[in-house]
């Protein structure tokens, strides 16, 4: 069964993919009140200098990273200047 999402709830996902100690332990989403707008949220679990057990939480905006990814792969397809004294004509194949 999927998790239906709901105004002003949250869920989050133990992380299965962690490569290195900085990636999140936990990761998820948060629907808005509005029930429109979804933000991202990473967890890391940490131990306070007391050994009291805490949850890092970060949030992001999920419109702003797909935008940022968007662009980033854009950028990646166009096509690039060829160098100055190569025309595209005088390829010898």
């Amino acid at each position: 069964m999927d998790y239906e999402k709901k105004p002003g709830e949250g869920r989050l996902f133990k992380n299965k993919k962690k490569a290195s100690e900085s990636d999140a332990d936990y990761y998820g989403y948060y629907m808005h009140k509005d029930g429109v707008t979804e933000e991202g949220i990473n967890a890391w679990i940490n131990t306070s200098k007391a050994g009291n057990k805490y949850m890092k939480l970060s949030f992001w905006d999920k419109a702003e990273t797909a935008a940022k990814g968007i662009a980033e792969a854009k950028k990646a397809l166009a096509p690039q200047p060829q160098p100055e004294g190569f025309p595209e004509d005088d390829i010898p194949f």
